[in-house]
């Protein structure tokens, strides 16, 4: 009997170990609800960003206080944070914000030339450039936003879900679009496709010039993560 409960004890406390220590509700919770985004400033944890639609909030005592610091009629899509120069950047369905200032200012850096290339949707931050994914194609600029260029290869009018940069090689980008996954390893200068999620016809081990019918799992890729491969997550 005594083994039996010494068994048990030792399961309850695994068990507490694994799903009770790892993660505790917070009580200094930021009073506002919907948020869909968070960063935290390189360099001081303690200073967090939070987004909802159509606000931003910021602490800077580790989630004691927050205020409220930027509002805007369009819908907000996400927030990223350069972790060269802290600058804050706000992805919206009616283009691409920023502030250096500690959000004293609030810059549009991003004008796309249709409703759909406004609709901002992932951004992903190099020492070079800035890689921006909208709902009709993919953006790059290479000086901090004040010039964009788009791709015009063959997903120029993609839906672009996922940007990542291997933080081993910055050189190298991965892009999820609704035509396939595509890399560069010259700072987006150039691009291939290295893969596809296929319908009814299997490719063959070059996907860079595959015409056949790609899957629409593709437009539902969540996200990516780069590890010794690329992982793609889709729903």
């Amino acid at each position: 009997m005594k083994k039996i409960y010494f068994k048990i004890v030792l399961i309850v406390m695994f068990l507490l170990v694994i799903f009770g220590f790892g993660w505790s509700k917070q009580q200094r919770m930021l009073p506002y609800k919907n948020i869909i985004s968070i960063a935290i400033e390189t360099g001081d944890p303690s200073v967090i960003y939070a987004a909802s639609e159509n606000y931003v909030y910021k602490t800077n005592d580790s989630a004691k206080t927050w205020e409220k610091i930027y509002n805007t009629d369009n819908t907000i899509r996400k927030l990223y944070i350069n972790r060269l120069n802290n600058a804050v950047y706000i992805l919206t369905d009616n283009g691409l914000y920023e502030s250096r200032d500690k959000q004293d200012s609030w810059k549009r850096i991003f004008i796309g030339s249709s409703t759909l290339e406004n609709n901002c949707l992932c951004l992903a931050i190099s020492d070079k450039a800035l890689y921006l994914g909208t709902r009709q194609g993919l953006f790059i600029s290479y000086d901090s936003g004040k010039g964009w260029r788009k791709f015009s290869d063959n997903f120029s009018d993609s839906i672009i879900s996922c940007i990542v940069i291997n933080q081993q090689e910055e050189d190298i980008v991965y892009v999820a679009s609704e035509k396939g996954v595509f890399s560069t390893q010259d700072d987006g200068q150039h691009w291939k496709r290295i893969y596809v999620i296929y319908g009814s016809e299997m490719p063959n081990e070059d996907f860079s010039d595959y015409d056949g019918e790609i899957n629409e799992q593709l437009i539902g890729i969540y996200s990516m993560a780069i590890s010794y491969r690329v992982y793609i997550a889709t729903r």
